[in-house]
């Protein structure tokens, strides 16, 4: 920009002091090399077949704005921006322009500001290159002027500004030019021909009746703008352009707004108009000599410039008379309507001296290559804007968005880079930020955005930041019909399908990111997830559908993020086997054949399993917050881990569960066959604790077993019941154990048996609200062990809030041998002190048998057994080694009585008798001591 700066020189050629100024050598042509490579617009056939007509007027077209005062050296852009594109982009959407001064009616305008703040380094006297502004709207495409407006353009700060808002961008893109051409003549008449149908017909291949307009590059200084049309001719009185200047570096952008065949000069003072006259006296008759026809030209002068801001240039004056000589052209642009991005970049950056920035976008085809294959730099955002903060007349951060597709939207793109080159040339260096960056791709229908995973990251002083984001898309399109292996990182949107025969691997260590996508396997194809590979639901609700065939290697990862959904659902004909798998706010389903879960890790997870004839094993496989909802022939767990997972729900024809642990979680497995049939179900050695939230539900329920085996578990805590059968178990069947299992802590029951049949043995039952409950038809065996040293040696039922058993009419146990049933003060228990310890709730009084039970210490059977009148408790039995206090030693005592008694030893079996009577009166021992002592009286 320093030796375009030496090559022009901005001036004012307004006269009057106190007006808009007239801003000259704001113009620069571009280097030859530069200029080569802008392509020349042929005339088509059908737009060469077309008659001309005798005049065009484009600017009384409802598309042509107002003529408007240019902002500092921006002729280029007023020219390019303010009537080219405004003009083209109308005239494709066959809108009226809007009015620059009306705040209301900026519709269909587009501002040259937009284009030179990016080129005039801040400053308003810079001069811009040809096609500048051509070349960064065909990139990134411009904004309508209400979009873009702000109230900085109309301060002082005006040519620093930069419009903030991505969406704004966004805007502009679908307002881009396609290509801008090179019309070129010579000194032949007929070589404006092409210019003029461009003007006419706009070159078309449909016979348009409007055309289009063209820039062209003069220089001012010398140039005679005068003199007026003569009288008695087309446009008499308006001025025209007798003479082009010849100063170097004061060129100027006018537009070519149409065309008279019969405006008339006479050049040569003849008093005659005339094409046929060597006029030049250079012996050649050609366009030079030719005294009618002129173009219209707008300038950006506004409108008290000449001819109401317009001005009249003869056809004469185009060959060897522009501010390039050499070349003789004008350059148009074309537009396209619909132009909607297909992949944009967003970023947000803070920098407070933005000449010193270069973006750059690349691209690498997969999402593992660390570098950019491809790079490209925009013609906005490329060491511009002067030492100004990013957004010019503002501080702080500015969004903004580049139209990625421009550059990379047909290549196999697997990565996407952002690079920011800082060129410090100033001490000390300045600080910035990358604030953040994405991707945002329109295609298909709707606007897809993905982050890059790095924000607020530093500007390497003097360097390079580089950015990316990977967007390696499985294909989608059409279906995967021959094997497909990912090797890299990829992204899954839209639904994926792999067909019949074709096999979709995914590589060792590769991670599928997926947004709102279903990846679909039918029938007869397969997915191959090898170790390591990661399925990552970023976005929306995800899904892969298993139909054909699924391998899973070791160290596989499900996880769905917050506000995302994944399932994995399984639908195919064989057994699948995960070992090593981790699922994370993840659901499995299983609708096809058997599943086996081994080494795994559930997290915040759902498993559901709909396969009534196939069968269900985990082994080794920690759930939290996860809960599993199963219909299964067989159900295997063991070595499992369940925290808080609080309902793990099987239906199934029978199973194990085993050496597992229940943290805050219940189990509930019912049978889907009728009690008919032997179904059997094994509960042995889990622990169940702090199930604090299973409100309403016991920790372990089963329903409609056959056969069922409880046994060997600690259940600690739970709001419900313990252990709930229901409907379960029958007369002649061996298998009906609840037994060995420590149960305390639960709001209810520890066990309760509802329509069942089972044999309840050697558990140890304590502080829960009720011991054993026994309701409806329930036939139960209620026992221990008969040779018990110590309470642990057998079945203890003891210091529950409330009764230590229930049994409600029709439910009384079939066989009570060899319970500890007591509780700590058994005069009616603390919590309660009028329930007793045992509670028969009986509907016709007939006697029962709850002999050789130890009933513990202060019992007092009137009290602690109801109705004791009709429970049969003598003789009673504990456990050899344990003593208790006051009944205990009654029956101690009483027992050898008895003894005595049956060894003929009376002397001595009178004496244990009477002891009973006289220490222990209130015990139910004293009754019997004393009918043992009329029993004596006859034997002696």
């Amino acid at each position: 920009m320093i030796s375009l700066q030496m090559k022009s020189q901005v001036l004012n050629v307004n006269p009057d002091p106190n007006g808009e100024p007239w801003l000259v050598g704001d113009g620069v042509l571009l280097p030859p090399e530069k200029e080569a490579l802008i392509p020349e617009m042929f005339l088509t056939p059908e737009s060469a077949a077309l008659s001309l007509p005798e005049e065009v007027y484009n600017d009384e077209l409802i598309y042509f704005p107002p003529i408007f005062y240019q902002q500092g050296g921006s002729c280029v852009q007023a020219a390019e921006i303010g009537y080219v594109f405004t003009y083209e982009m109308n005239r494709l959407r066959n809108v009226a322009a809007g009015i620059w001064d009306s705040a209301n009616i900026r519709e269909n305008l587009y501002h040259h500001l937009y284009t030179y703040n990016f080129l005039n380094q801040g400053n308003s006297s810079m001069p811009t290159f040809y096609t500048s502004g051509f070349s960064i709207i065909k990139e990134n495409g411009c904004p309508m002027y209400n979009i873009y407006d702000d109230p900085a353009l109309y301060s002082e700060n005006k040519f620093k500004y930069w419009m903030t808002d991505f969406n704004k961008y966004v805007s502009g893109m679908r307002n881009r030019i396609t290509e801008y051409y090179n019309i070129y003549f010579d000194y032949n008449y007929s070589s404006l021909e092409t210019i003029k149908h461009w003007i006419a017909d706009h070159n078309s291949i449909n016979g348009s009746q409007t055309g289009g307009l063209a820039v062209i590059s003069v220089n001012i200084g010398g140039w005679n703008t005068n003199n007026v049309l003569p009288a008695g001719t087309p446009h008499e009185g308006e001025k025209l352009i007798t003479q082009l200047g010849t100063t170097a570096g004061t060129g100027h952008a006018l537009t070519i707004v149409g065309y008279d065949d019969n405006v008339k000069y006479d050049f040569n003072g003849d008093g005659l108009y005339t094409t046929d006259i060597d006029i030049t006296g250079d012996n050649v008759i050609n366009l030079l000599d030719r005294e009618i026809g002129a173009f219209k030209i707008a300038n950006s002068w506004g409108k008290d410039w000449k001819n109401q801001g317009f001005i009249w240039l003869p056809y004469r004056a185009m060959p060897g008379q522009l501010q390039n000589p050499d070349t003789n052209n004008a350059y148009i642009c074309k537009v396209i309507d619909n132009n909607e991005p297909q992949l944009a970049v967003k970023v947000s950056t803070e920098y407070p001296h933005r000449r010193k920035l270069r973006f750059n976008v690349g691209y690498a085809k997969n999402a593992n290559q660390n570098s950019p294959i491809s790079t490209n730099h925009y013609n906005s955002f490329n060491y511009q804007g002067g030492l100004n903060d990013m957004r010019g007349a503002y501080q702080g951060s500015i969004e903004f968005g580049l139209n990625y597709g421009y550059f990379f939207l047909n290549e196999d793109v697997g990565k996407i880079f952002l690079i920011v080159n800082e060129n410090e040339y100033t001490t000390p260096y300045v600080e910035g930020t990358i604030d953040y960056f994405s991707i945002l791709d329109y295609r298909w229908g709707e606007v897809f955005e993905l982050f890059c995973d790095e924000t607020n990251v530093a500007i390497v002083n003097d360097g390079q930041t580089m950015l990316s984001i990977d967007y390696d898309l499985i294909p989608h399109e059409s279906n995967i019909s021959n094997n497909l292996s990912l090797f890299s990182n990829m992204v899954s949107r839209f639904t994926p399908t792999v067909d019949n025969n074709a096999t979709l691997t995914v590589k060792s260590g590769v991670r599928i990111d997926m947004y709102d996508s279903e990846i679909h396997i039918n029938s007869g194809g397969k997915l191959v997830i090898e170790d390591n590979a990661t399925f990552l639901a970023k976005r929306g609700d995800c899904k892969i559908i298993i139909d054909g065939n699924i391998t899973v290697g070791s160290n596989v990862n499900f996880i769905a993020e917050d506000g995302a959904e994944l399932e994995v659902i399984l639908n195919n004909n064989t057994q699948v086997t995960m070992n090593d798998v981790t699922f994370n706010k993840a659901k499995l389903k299983n609708y096809g054949s058997g599943l086996k879960i081994t080494g795994s890790e559930f997290y915040n997870s759902y498993i559901e399993t709909y396969t009534e004839n196939k069968p269900f094993e985990m082994n080794q496989v920690l759930f939290e917050y996860t809960s599993i909802n199963s219909i299964t022939k067989l159900l295997k767990i063991n070595d499992c881990e369940f925290h808080h997972c609080e309902e793990i729900i099987s239906y199934n024809k029978g199973g194990e569960v085993k050496n597992s642990d229940f943290l805050g979680s219940h189990l509930f497995l019912k049978s889907l066959i009728p009690t008919g049939h032997n179904i059997n179900i094994g509960i042995i050695n889990n622990q169940f604790t702090k199930a604090d939230n299973c409100i309403h539900k016991a920790i372990i329920n089963i329903e409609d077993y056959i056969g069922f085996n409880i046994k060997e578990n600690f259940i600690g805590g739970s709001k419900s019941n313990g252990i709930s059968v229901t409907n379960c178990g029958r007369q002649g069947i061996r298998t009906i154990l609840i037994t060995d299992n420590k149960i305390q802590d639960c709001d209810l029951a520890a066990i309760q048996c509802y329509n069942s049949t089972s044999r309840i043995y050697d558990n140890i039952i304590f502080n829960n609200q009720y011991g054993v409950k026994l309701l409806n038809n329930s036939s139960t065996s209620l026992s221990g062990n008969e040779s018990a040293d110590y309470e642990e040696e057998t079945q203890v039922i003891k210091d529950n809030d409330s009764y230590e058993i229930y049994a409600s009419a029709n439910a009384y146990p079939w066989y009570m041998r060899y319970n500890v049933i007591r509780d700590h003060d058994n005069g009616g228990n603390s919590a309660t002190p009028t329930d007793p310890i045992f509670y028969y709730d009986y509907k016709t009084p007939t006697i029962k048998d709850a002999r050789y039970n130890c009933w513990g210490s202060n019992f007092d059977p009137v009290e602690d057994i109801h109705p004791y009148q009709y429970i049969t408790i003598t003789p009673t039995w504990c456990p050899s080694n344990e003593v208790y206090d006051n009944g205990n030693v009654a029956l101690a005592t009483y027992q050898g009585g008895i003894t005595h008694f049956e060894n003929e030893l009376y002397a001595e079996a009178e004496a244990d008798f009477k002891t009973v009577i006289q220490d222990y009166p209130k015990t139910i021992y004293a009754a019997d001591a004393m009918k043992m002592l009329l029993n004596l009286t006859h034997k002696h």
